[in-house]
């Protein structure tokens, strides 16, 4: 499942991008709605995988939060000009991992991606 707020990962308009392959896509009419739309898909659809571009805000750390304790693997993206900036990020810190265990299901991907 994509969320996809600024259609950077699956493609501008309505039909997705050929790259996405058979991921389903949820668009974000607002970048203010992005973590009530995260929510919504997965009680709706129950993904495996949820992938989200953007991750800022509190509303959208709190959303992975959710997601993760419900056992889905959540990869996003958050910016920085160093990943130390992502890390001391109060309210992204928490959500970055580098130790990964196939054991434990609450798993975390944050890329950063440089300004």
């Amino acid at each position: 499942m994509i969320v996809d707020t600024s259609n950077e990962i699956g493609g501008d308009g309505n039909i997705p991008h050929a790259a996405i392959g058979g991921a389903r896509r949820m668009q974000v009419s607002e970048p203010s709605k992005q973590h009530s739309v995260m929510i919504e898909a997965v009680e709706n659809h129950m993904p495996e995988v949820i992938i989200v571009d953007e991750i800022g805000t509190e509303a959208e750390a709190h959303a992975c939060r959710s997601i993760a304790e419900r056992g889905i693997m959540l990869i996003g993206t958050a910016h920085g000009q160093q990943i130390e900036n992502v890390m001391k990020n109060p309210t992204l810190s928490d959500l970055v991992r580098f130790d990964f265990h196939i054991d434990v299901p609450i798993i975390y991907k944050i890329f950063f991606f440089p300004f």
